[in-house]
Protein backbone atom coordinates (compact mmCIF):
# COMPACT_ATOMS: atom_id res chain seq x y z
CA UNK A 1 0.00 0.00 0.00
CA UNK A 2 1.23 3.48 -0.94
CA UNK A 3 2.15 5.82 1.67
CA UNK A 4 0.86 9.22 2.12
CA UNK A 5 4.22 10.80 1.14
CA UNK A 6 4.82 8.70 -1.95
CA UNK A 7 2.18 10.29 -3.73
CA UNK A 8 3.73 12.69 -6.38
CA UNK A 9 0.80 15.41 -5.94
CA UNK A 10 2.25 18.97 -5.91
CA UNK A 11 0.94 20.68 -3.21
CA UNK A 12 -0.41 24.60 -3.54
CA UNK A 13 -0.81 26.25 -0.42
CA UNK A 14 -1.65 29.35 -1.76
CA UNK A 15 -4.91 28.03 -3.73
CA UNK A 16 -5.97 25.73 -0.80
CA UNK A 17 -5.93 28.75 1.44
CA UNK A 18 -7.69 31.31 -1.06
CA UNK A 19 -10.13 28.32 -1.13
CA UNK A 20 -10.87 27.98 2.11
CA UNK A 21 -10.98 31.92 2.60
CA UNK A 22 -14.58 31.50 -0.23
CA UNK A 23 -15.58 29.08 1.54
CA UNK A 24 -15.75 30.70 4.83
CA UNK A 25 -17.41 33.49 2.57
CA UNK A 26 -19.69 31.65 1.21
CA UNK A 27 -20.75 29.87 4.60
CA UNK A 28 -21.28 33.93 6.21
CA UNK A 29 -23.31 35.34 3.06
CA UNK A 30 -25.50 32.32 4.14
CA UNK A 31 -26.12 32.65 7.46
CA UNK A 32 -26.98 35.86 6.48
CA UNK A 33 -29.70 35.22 4.19
CA UNK A 34 -31.51 32.82 6.61
CA UNK A 35 -31.32 35.21 8.96
CA UNK A 36 -33.01 37.40 6.85
CA UNK A 37 -35.56 34.90 5.63
CA UNK A 38 -36.35 34.40 9.42
CA UNK A 39 -36.43 38.06 9.94
CA UNK A 40 -38.93 38.38 7.88
CA UNK A 41 -37.11 40.45 4.58
CA UNK A 42 -38.02 37.65 2.36
CA UNK A 43 -42.15 37.35 3.06
CA UNK A 44 -44.64 36.53 5.48
CA UNK A 45 -43.36 36.13 9.27
CA UNK A 46 -44.54 37.64 12.13
CA UNK A 47 -41.99 40.75 12.41
CA UNK A 48 -42.72 41.74 9.23
CA UNK A 49 -45.61 43.91 10.21
CA UNK A 50 -44.63 47.14 11.10
CA UNK A 51 -47.34 49.99 12.50
CA UNK A 52 -47.18 53.65 12.24
CA UNK A 53 -49.55 56.02 13.92
CA UNK A 54 -49.95 60.17 14.27
CA UNK A 55 -48.16 62.13 16.94
CA UNK A 56 -52.28 62.31 18.58
CA UNK A 57 -52.98 59.05 17.90
CA UNK A 58 -55.97 59.22 15.78
CA UNK A 59 -54.63 57.48 13.30
CA UNK A 60 -52.80 54.00 12.51
CA UNK A 61 -51.73 51.55 9.66
CA UNK A 62 -50.43 48.44 10.23
CA UNK A 63 -48.78 47.28 6.84
CA UNK A 64 -46.13 44.35 5.82
CA UNK A 65 -42.86 46.61 4.36
CA UNK A 66 -41.39 43.39 2.66
CA UNK A 67 -43.37 41.72 0.26
CA UNK A 68 -43.28 39.69 -2.71
CA UNK A 69 -44.93 40.43 -5.87
CA UNK A 70 -48.64 39.86 -6.30
CA UNK A 71 -48.75 37.88 -2.56
CA UNK A 72 -51.67 39.33 -0.68
CA UNK A 73 -51.44 41.15 2.30
CA UNK A 74 -53.42 43.12 4.62
CA UNK A 75 -53.02 46.77 4.89
CA UNK A 76 -55.34 47.62 8.69
CA UNK A 77 -56.05 51.40 9.46
CA UNK A 78 -56.81 52.57 12.72
CA UNK A 79 -59.04 55.68 13.12
CA UNK A 80 -59.91 56.83 16.41
CA UNK A 81 -62.77 58.70 16.35
CA UNK A 82 -64.04 62.03 18.69
CA UNK A 83 -66.69 60.29 21.21
CA UNK A 84 -68.87 62.92 21.26
CA UNK A 85 -69.97 61.89 17.52
CA UNK A 86 -72.57 59.24 17.65
CA UNK A 87 -72.33 58.43 14.50
CA UNK A 88 -69.45 59.64 11.72
CA UNK A 89 -68.64 59.87 8.28
CA UNK A 90 -64.99 58.34 7.71
CA UNK A 91 -62.98 59.24 4.72
CA UNK A 92 -59.86 57.62 4.16
CA UNK A 93 -57.88 58.35 1.32
CA UNK A 94 -55.18 57.03 -0.45
CA UNK A 95 -52.48 58.81 -3.30
CA UNK A 96 -53.61 57.87 -6.38
CA UNK A 97 -50.28 56.92 -7.66
CA UNK A 98 -49.85 54.67 -4.74
CA UNK A 99 -53.14 53.27 -5.72
CA UNK A 100 -52.10 52.57 -8.97
CA UNK A 101 -48.95 50.57 -7.93
CA UNK A 102 -51.81 47.60 -6.08
CA UNK A 103 -54.87 45.84 -6.68
CA UNK A 104 -57.43 46.27 -3.52
CA UNK A 105 -58.69 42.83 -3.71
CA UNK A 106 -61.26 43.12 -0.63
CA UNK A 107 -61.95 45.93 1.98
CA UNK A 108 -63.62 45.00 5.51
CA UNK A 109 -65.90 46.52 6.42
CA UNK A 110 -67.35 47.51 3.11
CA UNK A 111 -67.26 50.96 2.06
CA UNK A 112 -70.54 53.51 1.88
CA UNK A 113 -69.02 54.84 -1.22
CA UNK A 114 -65.76 55.41 -3.07
CA UNK A 115 -64.46 59.12 -4.05
CA UNK A 116 -61.78 61.02 -6.38
CA UNK A 117 -60.52 63.97 -6.32
CA UNK A 118 -57.66 65.73 -7.21
CA UNK A 119 -54.42 62.96 -7.05
CA UNK A 120 -56.37 61.19 -4.28
CA UNK A 121 -58.75 58.52 -4.03
CA UNK A 122 -61.38 58.02 0.05
CA UNK A 123 -63.75 55.12 0.85
CA UNK A 124 -66.22 56.36 2.83
CA UNK A 125 -67.00 54.29 5.69
CA UNK A 126 -69.73 55.25 8.54
CA UNK A 127 -68.40 54.49 12.19
CA UNK A 128 -70.75 54.77 15.47
CA UNK A 129 -68.26 57.14 17.36
CA UNK A 130 -65.88 53.86 18.59
CA UNK A 131 -62.70 53.47 17.03
CA UNK A 132 -63.11 51.96 13.92
CA UNK A 133 -60.44 49.70 11.92
CA UNK A 134 -60.96 48.86 8.04
CA UNK A 135 -59.05 46.23 6.93
CA UNK A 136 -57.45 46.27 2.67
CA UNK A 137 -56.26 42.49 1.39
CA UNK A 138 -54.24 44.57 -1.25
CA UNK A 139 -51.60 43.18 -3.92
CA UNK A 140 -48.96 45.32 -4.73
CA UNK A 141 -47.67 44.55 -8.83
CA UNK A 142 -44.95 47.03 -9.49
CA UNK A 143 -41.47 46.03 -8.25
CA UNK A 144 -38.80 47.55 -5.62
CA UNK A 145 -39.79 50.88 -3.82
CA UNK A 146 -43.82 51.65 -3.60
CA UNK A 147 -44.49 55.14 -1.66
CA UNK A 148 -47.81 56.20 -0.85
CA UNK A 149 -49.80 57.93 1.80
CA UNK A 150 -53.01 57.43 3.65
CA UNK A 151 -55.09 60.00 5.53
CA UNK A 152 -57.88 61.09 6.31
CA UNK A 153 -60.23 64.60 6.50
CA UNK A 154 -59.16 65.50 9.81
CA UNK A 155 -55.70 66.04 7.95
CA UNK A 156 -53.95 63.42 9.24
CA UNK A 157 -51.40 62.08 7.10
CA UNK A 158 -49.33 58.80 7.10
CA UNK A 159 -46.78 57.54 4.92
CA UNK A 160 -45.84 54.06 4.00
CA UNK A 161 -43.05 52.31 1.73
CA UNK A 162 -42.90 48.97 0.63
CA UNK A 163 -40.07 47.08 -0.79
CA UNK A 164 -41.80 44.84 -3.08
CA UNK A 165 -39.91 41.17 -3.97
CA UNK A 166 -40.18 39.53 -7.23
Amino acid sequence: MANGSDLEIEKDLNFQYRTWRIQRIGWIVMALIICAGLAGLFGHHPFTKKTKETANKELSVEYTPYTRYESQDDLRVRFTSDPSHLTQIIRLWFDEAYLDSLNVVAVSPLPLRGESRKGQRAFVFQSDGRPFTATFSVQLHKFGVVQGSIGTDTGEVLPITHFVWP
